[in-house]
């Protein structure tokens, strides 16, 4: 003991002569303090957005906007354009005069942009894009601006993926501040608080274009103890002549502390907080006050101050010329102090992160055929506009790290919830006219509606047609299901061909049956399907599933379902699911399913909206007794449905397809109706599978990202939840890769080896002391969906292409329109287009079109993005770069020719050629396996995507 003692004494002596050594190099010259003025307004949290801004924000920018003329050294940072935008409605011509000017002089910044400050942990990157260029389009209309420095000083945890996102952006530095707590005491001790930011995924496919400087702020984003002069005057004294000289030692005194974490003499200071501000004036007057007493006695404080924008602190770092070390990890899972890990946060309000998701998919469908319709019709349909953009801000500002995140009041929630529906409701017309317009031949177009309430026209004995609708740019092979009124009915083509379907008399669904049809949808185009009542005695009509209730004993006899890739066992006396043989190797792995809940804590640290603090480490099950089970048997489909009790429904379901994107998976859908006070409910997989400590789990739907279960954490088991929005998996490298993808948001774990558990729900009894002020009594039941694939690990293709195309297929779900035909199928072909194909050649297999829609108010502008949807660590050929031709990628005939290709930023906001201009940082080391920069001149028409790559263009057409 008292070696170990003295060991830590010569320790503590070490570390003291290092700081000290630091402290005396910082101040051989004065320490340039940046004083950032800024408010951090969270556009919904414990008030809606509206709330806030009436409340709250309208006086911050008032009295901002008022107070900086009065002193040109003042200066002010703003972020949210939700809100700016808001106040840009109401403002005074005076006001927005004012504010140009202060924008033109660089006294008030414009930093991020965004339309809101998103998550990091819970949204996909297309939804990042879409918000931030959502911001930064009205901030370049409005000011004329475009910001260079990113800030994100409130997300839980910070994903790698941002920092590639930005610099496509030609965003110069970002500003981040919650990170784990032991990386932050380690950044903070080794002065590495500030480094070159870029993912190891990003290394090998797109070198220095993906690299992001990046500063981490020493203490959180608020002004310093005692010196918040909106607050209480007895613990913040205002500045007078008789205290101005202690407040100001007081306020160098705790520059110069934190001043030893950095490795040059600038500091930048946030000074701000939440919704700080409002009172311009008091704040300016007291800052006035302490910066000139500072700046007075300089030499003898060895001290200077002043107020700076983030790009003045930025330009200053720079301009010294440093080198800085590299960091290529993500920040997750965050956590606050040993007892918090903020992992909760990941699946709670699962309703509105499957909200959130959906509405995103539909923003992408309305804005294709928007834009498709306009072009074949040569008419801008600008009267459509505010109904898009209701949608797209509606689905950016859900975005935000207090929305989808579930940490916000149960009112609030409830608030985007309307705001999400308020849009769909604005954009389901737009949709239903642009797909009708696209399926007539000419000035007649058909009744399409998206209520299913169509289907009941099959009662009355009428011909439905059912126009299935492809988002992605990808041929889509598929079954879609319906719920129908009848169970005797034919299925074809516009031709009369009898298309592949089955029916199912589906006990649960009250007497309505469920019809599955196998479809082929070209890329964003629509196929014709047409369903007719018919006797039951027809020979034509499309078969009935059967249907088998188990009798689960001890003694019986396990049950298999079946397709061309897959049998799956579950056990004869409890109804579960015990295995999955792969049928092409022939080998069988051991899955047992089950479903469990964690009894969230409720002493010392609970568990709540951020924080996941299970109530020890072993989940209990739902239910110990068999489940109750039946299995439908059909020619197309094969289901098992288990009710584990009368809250909650699981039904895994197989089809019969030889292609890998239809029967390569097992479909698991989950009803779960009103969870229990407590609990936390999760879907755990339990394998032979040798996958060792680590878990693959995708970041924002971009980059699959492999972590090691750490041993360290206390809290093991939420200490080692992670982050998903579409994939997790586990992989034994001699046997099989288990793949899950997933259509919202959730927490993954692997806990031990062969082991994957996602959390699906959360309904709790305790506030976890974060902010929000109340518990995650979330009484909203879900219907959830995974895709289970079991893929042997050499055909790594196989596993990166399940990994990524499973994610994309749930995320972009076929929209089914829907059309009464009173005159029959031939009325209807007769009448009207079936069939679209839009585009005039197909895809390469690794691109996604993520963007096809109209820039601006008109048709004039169309807005294609392209994404490389594989790093260049993939296996090739889905990591090799793709070529793709504008000129021939839309079918002429339909939106005519290109006439000019621009290639822009990803925002939108500046040409791609301006990301050469960008602040280039030096690194002290390069990585063996960089990738080379990209040439930024423009290829187009025919342009090359590399790995990892995403490509935005602005194209005009002739029409």
């Amino acid at each position: 003991l008292a070696q170990q003692n003295k060991t830590e004494d010569i320790h503590m002596f070490k570390v003291l002569t290092l700081a000290l050594f630091f402290a005396s190099l910082a101040l051989a010259e004065p320490l340039h303090v940046h004083i950032v003025a800024h408010t951090h307004d969270d556009p919904g949290w414990l008030k809606t957005m509206e709330g806030y801004f009436v409340d709250n924000v309208k006086h911050v920018l008032d009295t901002v906007v008022d107070e900086l003329p009065r002193d040109p050294k003042r200066r002010f940072i703003y972020v949210e354009t939700s809100f700016f935008s808001r106040w840009w409605q109401q403002a005074t011509d005076a006001q927005k005069a004012a504010t140009k000017k202060l924008v033109a002089n660089g006294q008030l910044e414009i930093v991020l942009g965004g339309w809101v400050m998103n998550d990091e942990a819970v949204v996909g990157y297309q939804s990042i894009v879409n918000q931030m260029t959502e911001g930064h389009e009205f901030m370049m209309k409005t000011l004329g601006v475009r910001p260079r420095i990113a800030w994100h000083i409130d997300p839980f945890g910070a994903s790698c993926v941002s920092p590639a996102l930005f610099a496509d952006m030609g965003f110069d530095a970002f500003i981040i501040n919650r990170i784990p707590y032991p990386t932050l005491q380690s950044f903070q001790q080794s002065r590495s608080l500030e480094f070159i930011w870029r993912s190891a995924g990003e290394t090998a496919s797109r070198g220095t274009d993906a690299d992001m400087w990046t500063h981490v702020l020493d203490h959180h984003y608020c002004m310093p103890k005692g010196f918040d002069f909106e607050g209480d005057p007895y613990n913040n004294p205002p500045i007078t002549p008789a205290n101005v000289k202690d407040r100001a030692q007081v306020l160098v005194d705790e520059c110069k502390s934190r001043s030893t974490m950095f490795r040059h003499n600038h500091l930048l200071l946030p000074f701000g907080c939440d919704f700080s501000w409002q009172n311009a004036t008091v704040m300016y007057e007291n800052m006035d006050a302490l910066i000139a007493y500072v700046n007075a006695h300089s030499a003898e404080l060895g001290v200077d101050m002043a107020y700076s924008t983030l790009s003045e602190y930025v330009d200053a770092v720079h301009a010294l010329n440093m080198t800085w070390s590299r960091y290529s990890e993500d920040f997750f899972p965050y956590a606050d102090n040993p007892l918090s890990y903020w992992t909760g946060f990941y699946t709670s309000h699962p309703w509105l992160k499957g909200f959130a998701i959906t509405r995103a998919g539909a923003l992408a469908s309305v804005e294709q055929s928007h834009v498709l319709a306009s072009l074949k019709t040569h008419r801008s349909l600008e009267k459509d506009v505010p109904a898009l953009d209701a949608l797209r801000q509606a689905t950016s500002l859900i975005q935000h790290h207090d929305a989808i995140t579930g940490t916000e009041k149960t009112f609030v929630a409830a608030d985007y919830a309307a705001r999400l529906t308020v849009g769909m409701q604005q954009a389901v017309p737009v949709l239903e006219r642009t797909v009708a317009t696209l399926a007539a031949p000419g000035a007649q177009s058909p009744a399409l509606t998206l209520d299913p309430t169509a289907l009941q026209a099959l009662s009355a004995g009428q011909t439905v047609a059912v126009v299935v609708k492809n988002t992605l740019g990808w041929d889509r092979p598929a079954f879609v299901r319906l719920t129908m009124p009848v169970d005797a009915v034919t299925v074809t083509d516009a031709k009369g061909n009898t298309v592949p379907a089955q029916v199912d008399p589906t006990p649960r669904l009250n007497g309505n049956y469920t019809l599955h049809i196998r479809v082929q949808v070209a890329g964003l185009g629509f196929e014709t399907y047409f369903i007719t009542p018919v006797p039951r005695h027809d020979p034509r009509r499309a078969p009935l599933a059967t249907v088998e209730v188990a009798k689960l004993t001890p003694a019986n006899a396990d049950t298999y379902l079946s397709n061309p890739f897959y049998e799956v066992g579950f056990s004869g006396a409890t109804g579960r699911l015990i295995n999955i043989a792969h049928k092409e190797t022939a080998r069988t792995v051991a899955v047992a399913q089950d479903l469990l809940w964690y009894q969230g804590e409720t002493s010392g640290q609970a568990s709540g909206a951020y924080i996941f603090r299970p109530h020890g480490s072993n989940p209990d099950q739902v239910t110990t007794a068999p489940v109750s089970a039946y299995f439908v048997r059909g020619a197309l489909c094969q289901e098992a449905v288990q009710m584990f009790n009368t809250e909650l429904t699981q039904v895994l379901r197989l089809y019969q397809d030889t292609d890998p994107l239809v029967g390569g998976h097992i479909e698991i859908e989950n009803s779960v109706g009103l969870l229990a006070p407590g609990r936390e409910l999760i879907t755990r997989f339990t394998t032979d599978l040798q996958s060792g400590s680590q878990l693959v789990s995708d970041l924002n739907a971009w980059e699959m990202h492999t972590s090691s279960y750490d041993s360290a954490p206390s809290e093991s088991v939420s200490g080692n939840y992670h982050p998903i929005v579409s994939t997790a998996a586990i992989i034994d490298p001699a046997a099989f890769a288990l793949v899950i993808n997933t259509e919202r948001p959730q927490g993954a774990a692997s806990l031990r080896p062969g082991m994957l558990e996602i959390m699906m729900h959360r309904r709790l009894t305790a506030d976890d002391s974060r902010g929000v002020g109340e518990p995650l009594n979330d009484q909203q039941g879900i219907d959830t969906t995974f895709w289970l694939s079991l893929i042997p690990a050499k055909q790594t293709a196989d596993v990166a292409a399940a990994m990524r195309q499973g994610g994309y297929a749930l995320h972009y779900p076929a929209d089914l329109f829907y059309s009464v035909c009173p005159s029959g199928r031939a009325g209807y072909v007769n009448s009207y287009l079936t069939h679209l194909a839009p585009l005039a050649a197909k895809l390469p297999e690794n691109i996604h079109l993520l963007t096809l829609a109209a820039r601006g108010s008109g048709n004039e502008q169309v807005v294609i993005r392209l994404a490389h949807i594989y790093s260049g660590s993939d296996p090739a050929p889905l990591s090799a770069p793709a070529k793709v031709d504008l000129a021939s990628l839309l079918d002429p005939s339909l939106v005519g020719s290109i006439a000019t290709v621009e290639e822009r930023t990803l925002s939108l906001n500046r040409p791609v050629t301006d990301l050469a201009s960008r602040l280039h940082w030096d690194a002290a080391t390069k990585d063996a396996d960089e990738a080379p920069a990209r040439s930024l001149e423009v290829e187009a028409p025919l342009v090359t995507v590399g790995p990892m790559q995403l490509r935005t263009f602005v194209v005009t057409f002739r029409q």
